[in-house]
């Protein structure tokens, strides 16, 4: 007798069925889309899709990812200036989402969201601050100065913890610039685009990227968009619905 499975008509009519409903659905979401595409809000949608979808290190694109909880952050290594960039970083972000159920709280001790800030200058000290990555056993995205860690629950997607670092004592704002922009790629809004140049995402095609980064009302918006209105696993179709339903009328920041 073969250990082969053989498939039975029943089997493979499900497959099928199952392919051409994926098939339906990518072919659905298209035709949303195209008939959206001569909406002035057209470039949004794109800035939007493109940053809860995307990656900085991959061409490919991925399922919304979020926490479905309240996060804890803690410092385990970084200077008294180090620490204060991480707060004012989790005050802005904070402000942001007022509202949505979701904020971020800085600890002693284990917490949600580990953050290490180390010297870069040197060869070695490079090293030390990739060292991090190894250190806590994930899978990192960013540069070198900076990078983040999620680990997603497998079944739903959802962010349950993260490790973040980045180079401390550099010039200016630019630790605190980073801290911000990996607290937040954290949070979901992983990918850089070059749609909006005041947007803490914002990456031209060519040349370097601004140093001095914060929220944009923009920002603000996407966001709350991400914890108000989609959940973990989402993707362009949802997003589009959702989009259409809620963006034009929300606003930047939590009522007053």
């Amino acid at each position: 007798m073969s250990n082969n499975p053989v498939k039975s008509p029943s089997c493979l009519f499900i497959a099928l069925a199952v392919f051409g409903m994926s098939v339906f659905g990518v072919i659905q979401y298209r035709d949303d889309r195209d008939r959206f595409s001569g909406h002035s809000r057209l470039r949004e949608f794109n800035f939007v899709l493109e940053v809860l979808t995307g990656q900085e290190t991959s061409a490919w694109s991925y399922p919304v990812t979020r926490w479905t909880h309240p996060a804890t952050v803690t410092v385990t290594h970084g200077d008294d200036a180090f620490r204060q960039d991480v707060t004012d970083a989790i005050h802005q972000i904070n402000n942001a989402l007022g509202g949505t159920g979701m904020n971020l709280s800085l600890v002693t001790g284990e917490a949600d969201i580990v953050i290490e800030g180390r010297p870069l200058g040197s060869l070695w000290k490079t090293m030390r601050l990739w060292k991090t990555k190894d250190k806590y056993g994930c899978e990192a995205e960013g540069a070198d100065y900076g990078f983040f860690c999620p680990i997603y629950n497998e079944k739903t997607g959802a962010t349950v913890k993260a490790v973040v670092g980045v180079a401390s004592g550099l010039p200016e704002q630019r630790t605190r610039s980073i801290v911000l922009e990996e607290l937040v790629q954290v949070l979901g809004p992983q990918n850089d685009v070059p749609h909006f140049t005041d947007s803490l995402f914002f990456e031209p095609d060519d040349g370097a990227p601004p140093w001095n980064k914060q929220l944009s009302h923009r920002d603000n918006k996407l966001l709350r968009f991400l914890y108000l209105h989609l959940e973990p696993g989402d993707g362009p179709k949802e997003i589009l619905a959702a989009f259409r339903k809620h963006w034009p009328t929300m606003a930047s920041h939590p009522p007053r």
